[in-house]
């Protein structure tokens, strides 16, 4: 965002905390949400670095039982989305 230049516009399809986070930090850049039903992500709205804390304690302790496993074919597709979108930073 920092690099855009004056007049660029983006379109972002992700969470909507990140996308209002970006609008306050940019208000000068024209920036939309994507999704045609603004609908707020619970699990990611109670992130905050107490709960990353809390986690990373657990998993220092050996502690899996909030361990998420991804079906190895929903892997092979979400990296490949992750990619894609670390690729047009």
């Amino acid at each position: 965002m920092e690099a855009a230049k004056a007049g660029q516009k983006f379109a972002i399809a992700t969470e909507l905390n990140l996308v209002n986070r970006l609008r306050m930090l940019y208000p000068e850049k024209p920036i939309w949400f994507l999704s045609p039903m603004v609908c707020m992500c619970s699990t990611m709205f109670r992130t905050d670095l107490q709960h990353l804390y809390a986690a990373l304690l657990a998993i220092q302790e050996g502690d899996a039982s909030h361990q998420i496993i991804v079906p190895k074919a929903h892997k092979v597709w979400a990296k490949v989305a992750l990619e894609r979108m670390l690729n047009l930073a």
